[in-house]
């Protein structure tokens, strides 16, 4: 299974994590805290976060490796790690929606699986709004092999919702108002404003909008907004999932809601 493979060797270059002692600087005077734990990439004195001495470290490598154990061979994916946040997208052989596996080394927050759509012709990911998903998630104690197989397992099933409504979306033509809903859903101010209208024709005084699809005009502001240089791919991937999820949440829900009113 070359591809299976190749993120397995992706997870091989993540570094290694250590903890070391604590040294507080009092009165001129290092003194070690017998409580606290620096966690730091192997070879690195940077600390990325402090913990307690309990704190049992994780590394990305084991976590992501067990998370792939089950899964098929025909499999692509990508890895995205910045000083101790580490995420895996997994995409079944030719789908365009698959999972994230993401966790940070300081334990603030805990392991994650969420589904997320592939846009092609862009190149980006971005996490599929969580309302939409909500039927398909379960609750998981802890057993990441177990989460991610059972993800998997209805990849195909959020697939099929996620098409329709991206589908619906590309058949809507995107209003005025919708314009308006956007711009106050993503919080836009002054210079965001202005990156918009430099992608979408706006007339504001006769309350006019390009002639495009709400789909198309997602995708042109969520691009606009995340062309800029970002500090990690990880910094950028966090803008780009709370941009799609203001933008697209409740929008997917009403058309949803249309689909099943429709079928009714």
């Amino acid at each position: 299974g070359e591809m299976k493979e190749d993120l397995l060797r992706q997870i091989e270059q993540l570094p290694e994590l250590q903890t070391v002692a604590v040294a507080i600087s009092c009165n001129g005077q290092w003194v070690t805290d017998k409580d606290l734990r620096a966690i730091v990439e192997q070879g690195d004195d940077k600390a990325i976060a402090i913990v307690s001495k309990y704190y049992r470290l994780v590394q990305f490598r084991d976590l992501f490796r067990q998370a792939l154990r089950h899964l098929p061979e025909s499999i692509e994916g990508r890895i995205l790690y910045w000083r101790g946040r580490g995420r895996m997208y997994v995409f079944p052989e030719e789908s365009d929606v698959g999972i994230e596996v993401s966790n940070t080394a300081d334990g603030k927050s805990s392991v994650k699986v969420e589904f997320v759509h592939k846009i092609r012709t862009g190149g980006w990911i971005y996490r599929i709004p969580s309302k939409v998903v909500k039927p398909f998630r379960k609750r998981h104690r802890g057993n990441i092999e177990v989460a991610v197989q059972d993800y998997f397992s209805v990849i195909n099933k959020v697939a099929e919702t996620w098409k329709g409504i991206v589908e619906g979306l590309l058949n809507r033509k995107l209003t005025f108002d919708d314009i308006e809903s956007l711009i106050k859903g993503i919080r836009a101010g002054k210079r965001l404003k202005a990156k918009i209208e430099e992608v979408i024709a706006i007339d504001w005084k006769n309350r006019t909008v390009e002639d495009i699809s709400y789909w198309e005009a997602c995708q042109r502001i969520i691009t606009a907004i995340t062309n800029r240089k970002f500090k990690s791919p990880i910094h950028k991937q966090r803008k780009l999932d709370l941009l799609a999820q203001r933008i697209l949440e409740k929008v997917a829900l009403e058309v949803l809601e249309q689909r099943l009113n429709s079928q009714q």
